[in-house]
This record gives C-alpha cells, structure tokens and sequence, in this order.
C-alpha cells in the first residue's frame, strides 16, 4: 500500500481536485479526509487498518500536524508552508514545489528526503516541452528511492487540458517515481 498524504488549505482545491484526477484516471484508489478521523490531530496508520484492495491511498492531511505511515509520499501545495510537527516512519518522501523553500528546510531538518518541482533547472522534476494538448515531463536528474532503487532521467508525455494544473501533473509524476510505477507506459 502506498500513502499519499496531502498538505495543503483550502485555496489548494483546484491542485487538489487535478492531482486526484490523475490518480482516479490511472489507479484503484481510496480517499480518507483526515479531519474526519484524526479529530486529535495525528494520524497513524497500519497496513491492518487499511482495505490493501487499492494501489493508493490518499490522505488529506491539511489538519494533521503528527503523521506516522511507513511508505508515505507526503506532497506540499504551492501555498503551504507548514509541515507537520512529527512526521515518522520508514519510506517517507516530501515533494514540494521548488519556490516553497520554508517547507524544504523543514523537511531537510527532518532528513525526509525531497523532490522538487518546478520549472527550472534545479528542479527534480520539470517539464521539458509543452503544447496546448501535451505536457513532456522529465527527471532531471538521477533519484535514489525510499527503497534504494536508483531512477535515471527520463521524460513522459501527459495530456493537457484546459483544466489541467502543471504542478499536479509533475506532482503525479513524482509519486510515480518514488512508488516504483514509473515505467507502466501511463499516459494521462
């Protein structure tokens, strides 16, 4: 099972809805809103708990501040700039958007490793060209995942639409990465 826990507010809707989208689009997955079942404020998690029928699931953590998951993919928002007060477990990964530096340095401080996405050099994650139909995104660099596997660069189409948010797309892209499905042919 695989954890996407999303940190993000309210005005983060639009990302939100596109990032479900592409998951929906390409893999069984369940939903769970943490503010329904982490009235504390924490959230902890064991493959018990969990219907292990869905290849994902995805946590909107944007009332949580502890986290303790093995194998979470913990994905920031352009407009966050908290982080959760403790983030514990084996496998975890931040991917953040590469101008949102308050999170990074949190999250470097943590040593929970990072992929940035963005559109520039620098960036993990990027796009290499762009269409009005097609969006190519490229692995800038090679990344070694939570499971010691090193990914080369590579780049992969994705549909665009007018209703399409780019950084959820090279979000999509980056948790594929990190989960080891990078290479199914997925085409959004």
């Amino acid at each position: 099972m695989n954890y996407i826990c999303f940190i993000g507010h309210d005005k983060d809707l639009f990302f939100k809805k596109n990032l479900l989208s592409l998951f929906n689009e390409n893999f069984s997955l369940m939903q769970i809103s943490a503010r329904k079942i982490a009235k504390s404020g924490w959230l902890d998690f064991s493959s018990e708990d969990l219907n292990d029928n869905y290849a994902f699931t995805f946590i909107d953590c944007e009332c949580v501040n502890t986290i303790r998951l093995d194998r979470c993919v913990l994905v920031f928002s352009e407009n966050t700039d908290t982080v959760p007060e403790e983030i514990a477990g084996k496998h975890i990964v931040g991917i953040v958007p590469s101008r949102n530096n308050s999170v990074i340095e949190q999250l470097i401080q943590r040593r929970i490793p990072v992929i940035t996405c963005g559109l520039s050099q620098k960036d993990t994650v990027t796009y290499s060209s762009r269409t009005d139909d097609e969006l190519v995104v490229s692995l800038q660099r090679s990344v070694k995942r939570s499971d010691h596997v090193t990914i080369e660069p590579f780049e992969m189409p994705f549909a665009l639409t007018p209703e399409s948010d780019v950084y959820a797309i090279l979000a999509f892209f980056a948790v594929c990465i990190e989960c080891g499905i990078y290479d199914n042919g997925l085409s959004s």
